[in-house]
């Protein structure tokens, strides 16, 4: 009985090694993932999961965080420029500032 179960494994064995079975196994696999007719290319995947990352609130948030941080640079600027220009000008004499005007 055991020789007979020892047997019939190295046929299996010898059967399963041979040319021919393993060409019908080939045969019978599925088709490589590649192969296959997809409903989205990859690189349309890839552009649908961009627009979709670009869109996600906390991205929304810090686009609109850098936006007024730009804003508030260029306000700090424009500032900075307006106090050298009118130091400048009182310095030359050429406008004189009284202690009880405002500025910036």
């Amino acid at each position: 009985m055991l020789r007979q179960e020892r047997g019939k494994e190295l046929r299996d064995i010898i059967e399963n090694v041979s040319e021919n079975s393993l060409e019908t196994r080939l045969q019978h696999l599925p088709p490589p993932a590649t192969k296959r007719l997809r409903i989205f290319a990859t690189k349309e995947m890839k552009a649908m999961t961009q627009r979709h990352c670009e869109n996600l609130p906390e991205v929304l948030k810090q686009r609109e965080r850098k936006r007024e941080e730009r804003r508030r640079q260029g306000n700090r600027l424009i500032r900075d420029l307006f106090n050298q220009r009118l130091q400048r000008r009182v310095r030359t004499g050429k406008l004189s500032l009284n202690h009880s005007k405002t500025v910036i």
